[in-house]
């Protein structure tokens, strides 16, 4: 029988969210929170057995039938097998299991209504609209996180630029001339170019003044102090 390991976040940032949250290194993407440890345990059981299911559906075989657990609580937010190098492999099996995930998000969301993306069942619920977002977001965020700090912003930079040509090369001739209305506006291909245009040097007049200031305060905290 497989024999999972658990590690249960317990630190104040784990309870401030909703509780204790429960991570299976092995089976990533396996998680699960509640209230307590207790309740956590109970959950994350359940959890593995779902997201197990779910990805012998979509052809992952070698997953084992039969599975127990045992628990380790911590307050890190990075586990000790977190550490580990990644393996080609494994890279190649969290491409699968993203596909896998994406691929099952699209169903659930290909023949809803226009309204119902933004339907929210309550005041302060997220609506479809910005759960896809914030998903899209994410992954670009985790994926700075490859990256020192100081690189990460020119490498989204590039990601989103690619991301941005590859919409373009796409627009299909008869859409050219479309007029869509996102958040109660419209918006045409000439209107988006114009505007991406226009953005790109807004921000670098911008940027050309932030650095001119940060250079001048450079060499006025030189002139304050003669040893640097």
């Amino acid at each position: 029988m497989k024999t999972y390991h658990v590690y249960i976040e317990t630190g104040p940032s784990a309870i401030e969210e909703g509780g204790p949250l429960a991570h299976v290194p092995e089976l990533p993407g396996c998680t699960a929170r509640s209230k307590t440890v207790d309740a956590v345990k109970g959950a994350i059981r359940q959890a593995a057995r779902e997201y197990i299911a779910f990805l012998r559906a979509q052809g992952e075989g070698e997953l084992p039938d039969e599975f127990e657990f045992e628990f380790e609580e911590t307050q890190d937010l990075t586990l000790p097998p977190d550490h580990a190098p990644v393996t080609p492999e494994e890279i190649e099996q969290a491409k699968r299991w993203l596909d896998a995930a994406r691929r099952a998000l699209l169903q659930e969301l290909a023949l809803l209504p226009a309204e119902a993306w933004d339907w929210q069942p309550g005041e302060n619920d997220w609506p479809l609209r910005n759960i896809t977002g914030h998903i899209g977001n994410a992954e670009l965020w985790y994926t700075d996180r490859l990256s020192e700090p100081e690189h990460a912003p020119l490498e989204r930079l590039a990601i989103t630029r690619r991301v941005a040509l590859d919409r373009l090369d796409a627009l299909a001739p008869e859409h050219r001339g479309r007029t869509v209305t996102f958040d109660g506006e419209e918006w045409t291909p000439r209107k988006v170019l114009r505007r991406m245009l226009e953005h790109q040097q807004e921000h670098l007049a911008q940027i050309r003044e932030l650095v001119a200031e940060y250079q001048s305060h450079g060499q006025a905290q030189d002139r304050q102090d003669p040893k640097a």
